[in-house]
């Protein structure tokens, strides 16, 4: 018969409820891991490419002067993608560019064209603050022409022969390839910045798979309420780019933070922005890219460091925080049959990501209506030909009362979660909430209050055989007074401070306190 044992473990003003099993547990099932692009490992193959260490998961920015890189590391960023002046070693108002981004440790993914021409090429050449470079952006989008005005897309053939000649030049350091919004698209779609032969129905969604292959890193760059698409775009492209990549090349999404043109009918809050963020990471997204510019009614590419975007920066840091904190699970495989999710709401559908490591199980969800493991060319609900803001015929859009977005199609759902080989009693610690949750025979439910969103659980059970010890902190195999030590010598540490060991924060939280010291103390005293 199977033991367990609750202890009371004290989270400044939280209680949880952890259980610790002891004896055996029935015999279960092998978990089947989930197509996935290798994690930080992909970059291993880069010699001077991003970190391929596990505790890395990209939070870019794009397209910011290196004067900002303090301010940004200090919400968490931990990426540059792109320069506003190109990759330079001085700029006439800023002055030396790269020590700036030396400083703060803030690699950039720059551009070739000029950080590899000049005097300062051969030292570009080997300067790790630089970890990749940039692709033409959004080459799918209508390209400016010489003499004003637009032109048609760029094809595929030609950004393929541009990464080619990228690679040439350096191997060393993956390729960028950002993509525009007609990857939310249905084929034969054609919408402002997207007119010509790029939105005839032969081409269409069938120039992506090709286009992908001038890229070694993808993003898509979608802002569904400035655009007026559906938040569940972020988790349609995201779902697409992996897809059209063969599961095969890290993918990020572009999060937009503000109203880029002080349009009265959009009405983008924090809540959404954390929506949208968490849903590309359900999604399998690799990383974020927020995109931080603001057009009107002032000039701002640094928005969020404004007084009047003061709660999005808070939602930001917030995000890379807890992203951050649980990077070394974001980098395991997603188990594709760990767990099965049901919807009290026809009009609800609640998307999942379920990871094992250290002896645990997390299961990430949200209520973004794209039911798992879907085609990512169908709909999640029946789309209604509208216009787009430029009054020409547009497909693929919802829209509310005066042309913006509504936070959901769907509404407020209650969730229930099926977890396979799990014993008769557990108990999930949701991250970041200061609740629990207790588990029945391996189901639980919860309410998702709204359309998007979403909820982070941890519990500390991992049904596999020689699954990790829980409180074995540094892996060698027990729990004892040096795992004990590692969490101590770590207190109070917040994830991207000085000092912080991921390591040590046994629940994910993104901070070590108590909390985490008393599940290893425990575990100690079970070892005995």
């Amino acid at each position: 018969m199977q033991r367990t044992k609750l202890y009371q473990l004290g989270l400044g003003s939280m209680t949880a409820l952890v259980i610790l099993c002891a004896g055996a547990v029935r015999t279960p099932a092998q978990d089947i891991y989930l197509p996935w692009e290798g994690g930080p490992a992909y970059y291993a193959q880069f010699s001077l490419g991003p970190s391929s260490s596990p505790d890395y998961f990209m939070r870019a920015v794009w397209l910011q002067s290196p004067s900002k890189a303090g301010l940004y590391q200090a919400v968490g960023v931990n990426q540059f993608v792109g320069l506003w002046d190109g990759t330079v070693e001085v700029n006439p108002k800023e002055g030396p560019i790269l020590p700036l981004l030396r400083q703060y440790n803030m690699q950039v993914l720059g551009d070739q064209e000029s950080g590899l021409a000049g005097a300062d090429a051969a030292r570009h050449l080997v300067d790790p603050i630089i970890n990749g470079w940039i692709q033409v952006d959004e080459p799918d989008n209508a390209q400016s022409l010489p003499g004003g005005g637009y032109g048609d897309c760029i094809l595929p053939s030609a950004i393929i022969s541009k990464y080619k000649s990228l690679k040439v030049a350096d191997q060393k350091r993956p390729v960028y390839l950002g993509l525009g919004q007609g990857t939310g698209f249905n084929s034969g779609s054609c919408y402002e910045g997207h007119r010509g032969t790029c939105c005839s129905a032969a081409r269409g969604l069938n120039d992506y798979p090709v286009y992908i292959q001038g890229g070694d890193i993808l993003a898509s760059d979608v802002y569904p309420e400035n655009d007026a698409h559906p938040l569940w775009w972020v988790g349609r492209t995201t779902d697409r780019l992996r897809y059209w990549s063969n599961y095969q090349k890290p993918v990020l999404q572009d999060i937009e933070l503000v109203n880029f043109s002080n349009n009265s009918s959009v009405t983008l809050t924090p809540a959404e922005v954390e929506a949208e963020s968490w849903m590309t990471i359900i999604h399998g997204a690799r990383g974020l890219l927020y995109f931080v510019h603001q057009f009107a009614p002032l000039q701002e590419e640094d928005s969020i460091f404004h007084p009047e975007h003061a709660n999005v920066k808070s939602a930001v840091a917030r995000t890379n925080l807890q992203v951050a904190a649980l990077a070394r699970v974001l980098n395991t495989p997603s188990v594709g049959n760990g767990v099965r999710v049901a919807s009290s709401s026809a009009h609800a559908a609640i998307n999942v990501l379920l990871k094992r490591y250290g002896g645990c199980t997390f299961l990430l969800a949200i209520n973004d209506g794209l039911p798992q493991y879907q085609t990512p060319y169908a709909n999640p609900i029946e789309e209604t030909s509208l216009f787009c803001r430029d009054s020409s015929p547009c497909t693929d859009s919802i829209a509310k009362a005066g042309g913006a977005l509504s936070m959901s199609p769907a509404g407020a759902t209650t969730a229930t979660f099926t977890l396979r080989d799990f014993p008769a009693h557990a108990t999930v610690i949701v991250l970041g909430e200061k609740r629990q949750i207790p588990v029945s025979n391996g189901v639980f439910s919860d309410v998702f209050a709204t359309s998007y969103a979403w909820h982070l659980y941890q519990i500390l059970l991992d049904p596999n055989p020689r699954a990790a010890l829980i409180g074995d902190v540094n892996g060698d195999g027990k729990v004892d007074a040096s795992d004990v030590l590692i969490v101590k010598a770590a207190m109070g540490s917040f994830a991207g401070q000085p000092g912080y060991d991921p390591r040590a924060d046994v629940i994910r939280d993104g901070t070590v306190d108590s909390g985490d010291l008393a599940i290893v103390e425990e575990a100690v005293r079970r070892s005995r």
